[in-house]
């Protein structure tokens, strides 16, 4: 997705508005579409693996009740520079949903990595979360998703990531599911019965 602007800082400045998350500075999903669009253009004649994540935080909307949306958003500022802070120079975490963000690690290639190191990142938020007087405590369930081949675009990845993640939070809190070929055929089977009783 590359948008030719024309020249000016204004111009530069409202770009950097687009790709941007105005509360923790992260950037948002545009810009995590973008990076991964390119990382496959990149890749696309010698594609090595490398791992899209999603993590969704457990149990925020209860915090946000309970302390207010303020102390809601401290939080996800907090969250946010756990993440940046543990992110290497190769990766990068955008926030692409009200406490759901997104990592790419261009430099891990196989499922027991990702899932190492999104355990690594759980445990990273799991540490307690300073609110006014009173601290807070979160747990966070991700997805991953593994590029292979040339043929899985963006979307592809996040949709898969999104349906590992959806497994991960079935399976508890504080959970990791990296997507793979059995959930695929799980999801082909259930869409062929879906199809067989609608002729039915």
């Amino acid at each position: 997705m590359q948008t030719t602007f024309g020249t000016g800082q204004a111009t530069g400045e409202s770009t950097d508005l687009a790709f941007t998350d105005p509360l923790t500075g992260l950037g948002n999903h545009r810009r995590f579409f973008d990076k991964v669009d390119r990382l496959i253009s990149d890749r696309a004649d010698d594609p090595a693996p490398f791992t899209v994540g999603i993590l969704d935080l457990d149990g925020f909307k209860p915090i946000n009740d309970l302390f207010g949306h303020k102390a809601g958003d401290e939080i996800l500022i907090q969250v946010a520079m756990r993440l940046r802070a543990s992110m290497d120079s190769h990766s990068t975490v955008c926030r692409i949903g009200a406490d759901e963000y997104a990592f790419l690690y261009p430099m891990v290639f196989s499922e027991e990595a990702a899932a190492e190191k999104s355990r690594t990142l759980i445990e990273i938020l799991s540490a307690p979360y300073d609110v006014g007087e009173r601290t807070a405590r979160l747990s966070a369930s991700v997805g991953c998703s593994m590029f292979y081949s040339g043929d899985e675009t963006t979307e592809i990845l996040v949709s898969k990531a999104e349906t590992a993640l959806y497994h991960a939070k079935r399976s508890g809190r504080g959970r990791v599911v990296v997507y793979s070929r059995e959930m695929e055929e799980a999801a082909k089977r259930v869409t062929r019965i879906e199809q067989a009783l609608r002729r039915a």
